[in-house]
């Protein structure tokens, strides 16, 4: 039987996981517009771009998994630091904790998509190492 809980130690709710891709995509773009690097430059301009429709699939998605109920306490709590070096490896620490989630509550979909994310945390990081 697949069980669907909408509440879990990793996070929260399913608004927590629309709210934290948006927390990366303002962040991504913060990044993007502060780097001294070229590559990073684009990496993350890339990233930030996957992350938009990354916000939109995932959050339809879980809007389906729990019609008719909305998400309705989505919030963006975005901190600015320096340590731009460490951002996609969050991104990708994100979206293995949400494929562990959707593989334990049968969200097979959901998985799919955490995979897709932490691809394109981890093609980042890649280009991250080019700058």
């Amino acid at each position: 039987m697949i069980r669907r809980d909408t509440t879990t130690e990793n996070f929260g709710d399913y608004s927590s996981i629309a709210s934290a891709l948006f927390t990366f995509r303002v962040q991504a773009h913060f990044y993007h517009l502060n780097t001294k690097s070229f590559a990073r430059h684009k990496a993350l301009n890339e990233l930030y771009d996957d992350l938009d429709d990354y916000i939109d699939s995932v959050s339809e998605l879980l809007l389906g998994y729990q019609a008719p109920k909305r998400l309705d306490k989505l919030s963006v709590n975005v901190t600015y630091d320096t340590n731009e070096d460490q951002f996609p490896e969050k991104i990708v620490q994100f979206a293995r904790k949400l494929e562990d989630f959707a593989a334990k509550n049968g969200l097979i979909e959901l998985q799919n998509l955490a995979a897709e994310i932490e691809g394109s945390g981890a093609k980042a990081k890649y280009l991250f190492t080019l700058s």
